[in-house]
């Protein structure tokens, strides 16, 4: 075997493993349910990338640049999809745990129709809600003295 051989034998080979390396990031997103601290736009330059440099390797005929490449971008694309889908699911949640449905705002009496939620004041800016309830019925978590006090609730819708 050639020296240029073994080069694209070893390259492509660890370009398979890169090419795999975002499966770790949705194995954490999925174990947390959350892909709050994923930046999906740094993802798709990267798929973007890839798929570039598989229709390359595609035009040269080039397999040690194509394989790597073509893994890369089915990864890195599998993993937009996985955070893309748990910010849709934690804004489902987040608005039905905090009542983000902003009745107050539009006239109503701020019962977002929970069991036990109360009325519930919110104000989303971009994608932050910062909420209070009226009663002591949400569940008690970092954002309340756990005395059963009033406090502001602030979470990501």
């Amino acid at each position: 075997m050639s020296t240029e051989t073994v080069l694209a034998v070893a390259a492509s080979s660890f370009g398979v493993v890169m090419g795999a390396g975002p499966s770790l990031q949705i194995r954490r997103m999925v174990r947390e349910k959350s892909s709050r601290d994923v930046s999906i736009g740094y993802f798709a330059i990267i798929a973007f990338g890839s798929l570039l440099w598989a229709s390359y390797g595609v035009s040269l005929g080039n397999l040690a640049i194509v394989i790597p490449n073509v893994v890369g971008f089915l990864v890195t694309v599998v993993t937009i999809l996985v955070a893309s889908r748990l910010r849709r699911h934690d804004r489902l949640n987040t608005s039905e745990r905090i009542g983000t449905d902003n009745d107050d705002l539009r006239g109503g009496d701020g019962d977002s129709g929970g069991a036990g939620a109360g009325v519930v004041h919110c104000l989303t800016l971009d994608r932050l809600a910062v909420c209070e309830a009226e009663d002591n019925n949400l569940a008690h978590g970092p954002e309340t003295d756990h005395q059963g006090s009033r406090s502001p609730r602030v979470g990501r819708s």
